[in-house]
């Protein structure tokens, strides 16, 4: 361990190089180092260095990998990959030293590994939400009030009109035929937006073309929207988990 402007730095003992994460050790000297290359030969003719090697090896992984979780999925992927490895290593874990110097650093890089695991696991344990801004559009009773020939006028106006928003996530009710596009077919909309600037934007765009519309057909329009507020068309905050997905 060297001294740089006050601070403690480890670094290898035969390259020089700064050691990030746990630096390994050989049984032929006091010496950290920073990769098994660095590592004298004779320090591999000795029982268990394999062992030790391959462990610290994935524990170095682990440590990495931790740092790069960013998803429920990617934290259950990785103590998959470690749960392989502390069940591989345990008998020697809970075995005798034997004496063995390799032996002894297994047991302290097995229970490092422990620790770091249920570091991993408290990565996203718990529901974490994101709010985001939706339109609601009920299609289905829209239809019963309007009728078929308005809705697709209403619809087709709108499909016009969707490069000027920027919504990125539906949800589509259980009746939805088409998954791929806004649709009467679906008898519900739920359309998600970033700000409330993108959702009443959106809410700007249905209200031209409802009040267009409603030139000639007023008082088929007014049951939808009379000017101000609207029915079977809501703006709902939604809540996302972004551990889980729902």
């Amino acid at each position: 361990m060297k001294s740089f402007g006050g601070c403690n730095m480890v670094v290898c003992s035969r390259c020089n190089t700064e050691i990030a994460g746990e630096p390994y050790r050989s049984i032929s000297d006091d010496g950290q180092y920073c990769s098994e290359e660095c590592m004298s030969k004779n320090a591999f003719d000795h029982p268990y260095s394999f062992e030790y090697i391959k462990l610290l090896s994935s524990y170095r992984h682990f440590q990495e990998r931790k740092q790069k979780v960013n998803s429920f999925e990617e934290r259950v992927d990785l103590e998959n990959e470690m749960d392989l490895v502390i069940e591989e290593y345990k008998s020697l874990f809970f075995g005798d030293l034997e004496g063995s110097f390799y032996k002894a650093q297994i047991i302290k890089m097995y229970e490092k590994l422990l620790h770091l695991y249920h570091e991993v696991h408290d990565i996203l344990l718990h529901r974490q939400y994101e709010v985001y801004y939706g339109v609601s559009i009920y299609w289905h009773d829209i239809l019963n009030v309007v009728g078929d020939d308005l809705l697709d006028k209403i619809y087709l106006d709108l499909l016009d009109s969707l490069e000027q928003t920027y919504f990125f996530y539906r949800n589509l009710s259980r009746f939805a035929e088409n998954e791929d596009e806004i649709s009467p077919a679906n008898l519900k909309d739920l359309l998600c937006f970033h700000t409330a600037e993108d959702q009443q934007r959106f809410v700007a765009i249905l209200k031209q073309i409802l009040l267009k519309h409603k030139e000639d057909h007023p008082e088929v329009i007014h049951k939808v929207f009379d000017g101000e507020s609207f029915d079977f068309i809501y703006t709902p905050s939604i809540r996302k988990c972004f551990v889980c997905g729902h």
